[in-house]
């Protein structure tokens, strides 16, 4: 395609059912656009995939220059399965190796034991607490076992990108660009940016929503801390019990004995495990998550607080970069310093 296209201008859609492809080596990058789905305005299922820290770059550069801006998609890294990978993990060695012992399974599911452990730790969660933070549960489970994680990467390339708008036309040309923001907080900040409030009005707002946010989270990971603490004292409690049915049935049938010492046992064994496997292990996912929620904050935060002091897009690269190890950083700022980024083919940019 020859001439120098506006700025402004956005490049015709392909025909319908056309599918135009990008392959890079040795980066093993690959870009995929649906025409139809162009033409409807909505972003492709997949549209970079890339094998090292160089292609995110790369991908977004040739994405930019075919259709003026970053590609459209929400900025989530792959969901990682690890908490649950890592419960099941836990009991399939725990109880495997029970089984291995010549121990039958079904025995292991007294039901008065796991009354006083499952529901003794329920209760005096309960007490501690509110029915709506309870009721919450199975939200925060969901939450550490299916992670929604956005991918930091992805979302710097968006505020570079931003930064070089910002400086051709201005911070009020942001806001033609708001609806390829999809991360509530920095779509926040830039907003803010736009209706005009200053450097200091900007890290007073970031600091209140990161503050209250902690607040909320704290809450929520105190609360598996101390279910965590509550189960095993449940299952001491359940222990003490079963001594206490032995003890009083001394001289009865041994039948019956022997089951009060199973479920004394049995208390232990759930409330230990429990807590140790599940209840700590998903209150130190969240604070995890929590970690990682709170330093992407702050990397959107100095992204668009830079933007609005009106600090280069190579300054604001360097110092959002800052965010990575140190030998990323050095491949990423090769890749976007490059003075002949890789080009797309003239039959794909004819046809785009």
């Amino acid at each position: 395609m020859s001439g120098r296209r506006d700025s402004n201008s956005r490049p015709p859609a392909p025909k319908a059912g056309a599918l135009t492809g990008l392959r890079y080596a040795p980066q093993h990058i690959t870009i995929v656009i649906s025409a139809a789905k162009i033409r409807k305005k909505t972003p492709t299922t997949k549209l970079c995939v890339y094998n090292g820290g160089r292609g995110t770059f790369i991908c977004n550069i040739i994405f930019v220059k075919l259709f003026g801006q970053v590609p459209q998609e929400r900025y989530f890294a792959p969901m990682k399965f690890s908490t649950l990978l890592g419960i099941a993990l836990g009991m399939f060695a725990i109880f495997g190796a029970y089984i291995l012992e010549g121990g039958e399974f079904e025995t292991l599911f007294l039901m008065p034991a796991m009354m006083i452990v499952f529901g003794g730790t329920f209760a005096a969660a309960l007490a501690g607490t509110s029915v709506g933070h309870i009721l919450r549960i199975p939200k925060l489970l969901s939450i550490a076992f299916f992670p929604r994680r956005y991918d930091t990467l992805l979302i710097i390339n968006q505020i570079i990108f931003l930064s070089t708008v910002s400086r051709r036309d201005g911070i009020l040309g942001l806001e033609k660009r708001l609806d390829e923001v999809h991360h509530p907080f920095l779509r926040k900040l830039i907003e803010s940016a736009i209706d005009g409030a200053s450097p200091e009005i900007l890290l007073q707002t970031a600091e209140n929503d990161m503050d209250f946010m902690t607040e909320r989270h704290n809450s929520n990971i105190g609360l598996f801390t101390k279910m965590g603490g509550y189960s095993p004292t449940m299952g001491i409690i359940g222990t003490v019990m079963g001594l206490i049915s032995t003890l009083a049935s001394a001289g009865s049938d041994p039948n019956i004995l022997i089951r009060h010492i199973a479920v004394a046992f049995i208390a232990t064994m759930w409330g230990i495990l429990m807590a140790n496997i599940v209840w700590l292990p998903i209150g130190d996912k969240l604070r995890l998550l929590h970690n990682e929620e709170i330093s992407l904050m702050r990397v959107m935060f100095t992204g668009v607080h830079s933007l609005l002091l009106g600090e280069t897009p190579s300054v604001i690269r360097a110092k959002l970069l800052s965010t990575m190890p140190l030998s990323v950083q050095a491949s990423l700022m090769r890749s976007a310093s490059a003075p002949n980024p890789p080009q797309p083919p003239a039959a794909m940019s004819e046809s785009v």
